[in-house]
């Protein structure tokens, strides 16, 4: 007999190797005993492997902990924030489950408390959202957002009932209208040391504090910018003061909703040096007299040997309150009329009388509904 084993396939392909029943697939193929007694081995190895990492992955998962994440809100006078809507979201980075998302949205309790319950599975949870009405949420409030939190810096795999994660909600005071203006400031070399203005009411660039005319109109400088070019190391510096000697300024690198009682500075200085920028980019007014405050958002700042260019966002209450949280629901109609009214009281040297922003508001709505 013949020791060959002659074996003849009708299907065409090549072989693959099932742990459960092993088939041998070719085309005309002539396999040995001793390679197919090859073949059978590596098939047992395949299926004592896969039982192996079964075993293994079963041993991995009963000695993972379930992970619960205790956390607390508050707002930013250190008070606990009731009714508080977190959102987690976690992706799976364990066996057969790489790559799956999922989210979940909790509440806080009366003290500001929240546990999300993710149960046993390797995972990367994150926060990505605190919302609550009446509140604020922006990043720079938690120090939570401010570090790495890959890996085992993920604070939220390391907090425990007494040692929950901690998010900060900025409580929204009660908001005004203000006088909102996008600026800009620029200055050539040719240029270096001249002083310019800006009259954040009246919304005009001021060439000339020493003569702030426009178009027959006095304005009034609330800022001035004095910028000087350094030729020997290519530095900008920038003197920044209110147009009047009885104000005073107050850099910042926090956005406050209410310019600060107290601090105020004759100027502030920025060195735009090697490209480096002030972290205080916040800029705080108090000017005119009477006395009016400002907050001034210093967003851009483009500094070269040609020229310096600095530009951002003022908001004005003209009503001599410090309050700067912007009431945002008003319609273009009230918000031109009530711009219009603190103009025209500024050129008389006063102050515009506060509105009643709910009684405007109510009237606006009425007189829609009478229209339709």
């Amino acid at each position: 007999m013949n020791k060959r084993i002659i074996i003849t396939l009708l299907i065409a392909g090549c072989f693959c190797v099932n742990a459960a029943e092993p088939v041998v697939r070719a085309a005309n193929t002539v396999i040995t005993a001793e390679q197919l007694q090859r073949i059978h081995e590596t098939q047992e190895k395949g299926r004592q492997n896969a039982e192996k990492q079964q075993v293994a992955w079963k041993q991995w998962f009963e000695n993972l902990k379930p992970i619960n994440v205790y956390g607390k809100v508050l707002d930013n006078a250190g008070k606990s924030v009731e009714g508080a809507k977190i959102k987690v979201q976690w992706e799976h980075t364990g066996y057969k489950i790489l790559g799956q998302i999922e989210t979940r949205w909790v509440e806080t309790d009366k003290e500001g408390r929240f546990i999300i319950e993710l149960g046993k599975a390797d995972i990367e949870p994150h926060i990505y959202e605190v919302a609550c009405a009446g509140y604020e949420f922006t990043r720079e409030y938690s120090s939570y957002f401010a570090n790495d939190q890959t890996g085992e810096n993920n604070p939220l795999l390391s907090t425990l009932e007494d040692r929950p994660v901690v998010l900060t909600l900025r409580r929204k005071g009660g908001a005004t209208f203000l006088m909102g203006e996008d600026f800009n400031f620029q200055f050539l070399a040719g240029e270096s040391g001249k002083v310019k203005g800006y009259d954040f009411v009246q919304k005009h660039r001021i060439q000339d504090p020493a003569k702030p005319i426009l178009n027959g109109e006095t304005l009034f400088c609330d800022l001035q910018a004095k910028a000087t070019f350094n030729t020997n190391n290519s530095a900008w510096t920038v003197e920044m003061k209110p147009g009047n000697s009885g104000g005073g300024i107050v850099a910042s690198d926090k956005m406050l909703y209410e310019a600060p009682r107290d601090g105020y500075q004759p100027e502030y200085i920025i060195v735009t040096k090697d490209r480096k920028y002030p972290n205080e980019k916040y800029v705080y007014l108090k000017s005119r007299d009477p006395t009016v405050y400002t907050r001034v958002e210093i967003e851009h700042i483009t500094a070269n040997k040609e020229y310096l260019r600095l530009s951002g966002r003022a908001v004005t209450n003209p009503y001599g309150e410090r309050n700067l949280e912007q009431a945002t629901d008003l319609p273009y109609d009230i918000r031109k009329q009530l711009a219009d009214d603190a103009k025209t009281a500024f050129r008389q040297n006063k102050r515009p009388a506060k509105p009643d922003l709910a009684k405007l508001l109510k009237e606006a709505k009425e007189k829609v509904g009478k229209n339709l």
